[in-house]
């Protein structure tokens, strides 16, 4: 199967699409499939990865090559893989992926009534919705966004759903957590106060006077050090904030410091940052407004009890919840070790195998129904013509000989 995967960018510190798209590659390719990522810039490193896994890497693509299937990401912020379809490869099976829900964002960022550009950004993912032949939705939470898209857009097909796997780099060894001294609290993640609820976690552990908190992923630590002190009661000695960085390594580093790794989402359509700390056996906890809670409380129930803390709209009662929940976690000396189990569960589950598996069938499904439509169109076309012999048969005294003769 030659794929064609259509993304801005290879790695970026602008969101979890890029790293979808790049895992999903590579998953792909080990797997035997010849894939062509389409990006709208490329550096060296992307091209030695590239040629690490073996994939293709161009920033245009040749009209001489013919896909049987185009990978694209429903957001306003990405390019359309709908043009490559329809423009170059109209034979091309076009999925797309769905990976937020923007009405679900602006609700939790508290505008009340949405902003004006909430419309546009409806409205342009409605559009490569429609465009589509396949939509997933990336979880349970999405692929429920993504059926209510369809369903809005008049589009009669069933959504279908992918769940992530662990990045392909990803370290899976662990180093043991101390429970003594200064314990580590992690956020990974662009400091966010409204959506991502960073501010309930900086006002929980403002009253641990043990712990300590970490931001990695700041675009300007400066400046995201100072908000975070105007904003919430957390003193200055008390947190660290690490800037943004594309090296995987160093942020495997910081989860094997840390005790324990947060996400307490307002609104989260999956939480890749999730998944990246439980590939690494570091003890999780996770908004119950979370793609990721879901998937938990679906397929790995005997952890979910433990890793899920309510987020309720209240923000005093949240605060104490997730306080509570930190120092359960930093307290209990079996936490890596349960861990360690969730991270074996899902690389047995193989999630990136499945995923791949599916698309087989959907090309596979595709092509089927494009087979059964020409198959259709010669028999409505030799019947019209048998037609047309009869009549002129009438008309001759049965000189026209039948087409099957």
């Amino acid at each position: 199967m030659r794929v064609l995967a259509v993304c801005n960018e290879w790695i970026s510190d602008k969101g979890g699409i890029p790293q979808f798209n790049r895992d999903l590659c590579i998953a792909l390719a080990l797997r035997g499939e010849q894939v062509t990522v389409l990006l709208e810039q490329i550096n060296e490193p992307d091209l030695a990865e590239a040629s690490k896994y073996g994939l293709s890497m161009h920033t245009s693509i040749a009209r001489t090559y013919t896909p049987d299937m185009i990978l694209g990401h429903i957001h306003p912020a990405t390019i359309d893989p709908a043009l490559e379809k329809s423009v170059k490869h109209p034979s091309a099976v076009y999925v797309a992926f769905v990976h937020t829900d923007a009405a679900d964002i602006e609700r939790a960022r508290g505008y009340d009534p949405p902003r004006s550009g909430l419309k546009e950004k409806i409205r342009v993912t409605h559009d490569q919705a429609e465009k589509a032949d396949v939509v997933y939705g990336v979880g349970p939470r999405l692929h429920k966004t993504a059926q209510k898209i369809l369903d809005e857009v008049g589009a009669e097909r069933e959504a279908r759903r992918i769940d992530p796997g662990f990045r392909h780099d990803m370290q899976t060894g662990v180093i043991e957590k101390s429970l003594s001294g200064s314990q580590q609290v992690m956020i990974l993640g662009r400091p966010d106060f409204t959506a991502k609820g960073h501010d309930i976690v900086a006002n929980a552990v403002a009253g641990m006077p043990d712990v300590r908190l970490m931001f990695r992923g700041a675009a300007d630590s400066k400046k995201a050090k100072r908000r975070l002190q105007r904003q919430t009661g957390i003193g200055a000695e008390q947190f660290e904030v690490r800037g943004y960085t594309t090296n995987f390594g160093d942020i495997q580093n910081d989860l094997s410091e840390s005790s324990v790794v947060v996400m307490p989402s307002r609104a989260e359509g999956y939480g890749m940052v999730a998944l990246d700390a439980t590939g690494r056996a570091t003890p999780v906890l996770v908004s119950d407004q979370s793609g990721f809670a879901e998937h938990l409380r679906q397929s790995y129930s005997e952890h979910a009890d433990k890793m899920i803390v309510p987020i309720t709209g209240d923000v005093e009662s949240d605060i104490e919840a997730w306080r509570e929940a930190i120092n359960r976690v930093l307290t209990d000396p079996g936490a890596t070790e349960a861990a360690r189990a969730l991270r074996d569960e899902m690389i047995e589950l193989d999630n990136w195998g499945r995923a791949v598996e599916d698309l087989r069938t959907v090309y596979n499904e595709f092509h089927r129904g494009i087979q059964a439509d020409t198959d259709q169109d010669d028999e409505y076309r030799l019947a019209v013509q048998e037609q047309q012999v009869e009549s002129l048969n009438e008309l001759t005294g049965g000189e026209v000989l039948s087409l099957q003769e």
